[in-house]
Formats: structure tokens, C-alpha cells, sequence
């Protein structure tokens, strides 16, 4: 954070004062805590010689694609077990083999087809 200088005590702790700033950081980056007084912070935020990162193209690393990304998250928000997730990619796999197997494209199509099958049941009354 440049040359700037932070209070310590003698055991080596950080001591802040009022109207410090004070930045911690998660204990597993093992990064120390900063300790400054506004007219700092400020000036570290004004001090940033490093350039800029450019965006990341392929946020979705370390898988290979996007697709497999948004995959692997959907099944995830789902909580489909192993079985499931193997059953779905299967699905895919022939829907990719043969396209316009799936006809369904969007939800109302799927609820459609489900209340024409529900129609083929004995109705039961409790």
C-alpha cells in the first residue's frame, strides 16, 4: 500500500485510533491488517501507480468453457445427487445427437405437457 506508515505496537500489533481506517483481510490470504488515518487512505486510493488489470475474457477458468460453467452452477443450484447429474448430461448428449428431439423452449411448454399427461390419470378423490 506504498510508503505509507501504520501504527504498531511493541508486540508488533496494530493500534488504530479515531477516525482510522482500518482494513482486514480474510486470515487465510495471510495478508496483514492496515491501519490509516483518513488523510492516508485517501492518498493511498490516489497512489495507485500499478496499472489496471484488464477484465478477465474467460471468467468461467478453470473450466474448459462457458457452457460447462453455467453447467456445473446449474446443477449445483439445483442439488441434483450424482445419479441425476449423470442422467441429465446423458439427456444432453442425445438431445445434442439428435437436434429437435427436445421440443420444449421455455416453461410453459414443459407445464403443458404435463397437464395434458395428468388428464391420462384415474382422478382420485380423498
Amino acid at each position: 500500500m506504498g510508503s505509507f506508515t501504520s501504527r504498531l505496537t511493541e508486540s508488533g500489533t496494530q493500534v488504530p485510533k479515531a477516525g482510522d481506517i482500518t482494513i482486514e483481510y480474510h486470515p487465510h490470504s495471510k495478508k496483514a491488517t492496515h491501519i490509516f488515518n483518513p488523510e492516508e487512505y485517501k492518498a493511498s486510493l490516489a497512489d495507485n501507480s500499478e496499472p489496471t488489470k484488464p477484465p478477465d475474457d474467460e471468467p468461467w477458468r478453470p473450466f474448459h468453457t462457458r457452457e460447462d460453467f453455467e453447467f456445473a452452477e446449474l446443477v449445483h443450484d439445483a442439488a441434483l445427487n450424482q445419479p441425476q447429474i449423470e442422467k441429465f448430461i446423458k439427456l444432453i448428449q442425445r438431445c445434442q445427437e439428435a437436434p429437435g428431439s427436445l421440443t420444449f423452449s421455455k416453461y410453459s411448454d414443459l407445464k403443458d405437457s404435463l397437464e395434458a399427461a395428468s388428464k391420462l390419470l384415474t382422478p382420485v378423490t380423498i
